[in-house]
């Protein structure tokens, strides 16, 4: 892992480059290492041409060379046992509540919910309207056939 002053070097030789990768490259390990290991900023690693247009990219996209938190996916939600739990206890109790009142309840993101559900496979509850048959229908059932 690099410093920031390490990508701030990297994508100022990038640019400084033309923007050419190579060149890029051969510029930092020429020119920008050696001021850095004398300034005891650096490790002896000469970076690829894939980690000064990852660094690039990145503060390009963010404005910062590390990627934030809100653009590194989602990946698995987290909740805390005993939140699951309650959860968990909710939908026992009310199994007609929807994931979005659990998850305004207990303060957490309705994807969570829907996705400690999916987990424990679970179901949330989708109201169906459904027609009953009633005694008089049975009549006109046989009319209409």
């Amino acid at each position: 892992m690099f410093s920031h002053h390490e990508y701030y070097e990297m994508v100022r030789c990038y640019v400084l480059s033309g923007e050419i990768l190579e060149q890029a490259r051969r510029l930092y390990e020429a020119e920008r290492l050696p001021r850095l290991r004398n300034l005891g900023l650096v490790n002896a690693v000469i970076p690829s041409t894939r980690t000064i247009l990852a660094a690039n990219q990145r503060l390009s996209d963010h404005g910062q060379f590390k990627t934030p938190a809100h653009a590194q996916g989602r990946g698995r939600v987290e909740l805390p046992a005993n939140i699951e739990l309650q959860i968990l206890e909710f939908f026992e109790q009310k199994p007609t509540d929807s994931t979005r009142d659990a998850s305004r309840r207990f303060g957490v993101s309705h994807y969570a919910v829907w996705k400690l559900l999916k987990t424990e496979e679970m179901h949330a509850y989708h109201f169906q309207s459904v027609q009953a048959l009633h005694e008089p229908d049975a009549a006109s059932r046989r009319a209409f056939c």
